[in-house]
């Protein structure tokens, strides 16, 4: 479980939107470059920030979020879910460009009931802490 403001390196991706289909040939998923993940990880341990690999589910269709397509993203081992990660991967490798991306907790579902957006757009601090990793990240990259 996440807890508001956690952050989540994705390291593999389901594709469930279009883009993605347009630069690489069709598979469920993706597997993101270790290289970006070695080099966040290497921050976050340093600045003692707790951290979580995930498997996210990349959608277009955030209204079709149903009680049991959450339920069936979870049975194949989904953690997050976001509408761009799979279309940015697959471009990247597309043009043979590395990817890497960063999550954080910000709205849940809590259980597959209930909506609860934490109020996330107005936590600046779990944003600056993110793009702070990003930016010491892309230095030693």
């Amino acid at each position: 479980m996440t807890f508001f403001g956690d952050v989540i390196i994705p390291v593999r991706v389901l594709r469930d939107e279009g883009a993605s289909y347009k630069y690489l040939a069709p598979g469920r998923y993706i597997d993101l470059n270790k290289e970006p993940v070695r080099i966040f990880e290497q921050v976050l341990d340093e600045y003692e920030i707790p951290y979580m690999e995930c498997t996210t589910w990349s959608t277009d269709g955030f209204y079709r979020e149903t009680k049991e397509m959450v339920e069936h993203r979870i049975s194949q081992g989904c953690q997050a879910v976001e509408m761009e990660c799979s279309a940015m991967a697959a471009i990247a490798q597309f043009r043979n460009k590395i990817f890497g991306q960063l999550l954080y907790s910000g709205d849940i579902l809590v259980g597959t009931e209930k909506y609860d957006d934490r109020n996330w757009y107005a936590n600046l601090s779990a944003r600056e802490k993110i793009f702070q990793i990003t930016l010491e990240s892309l230095i030693r990259f």
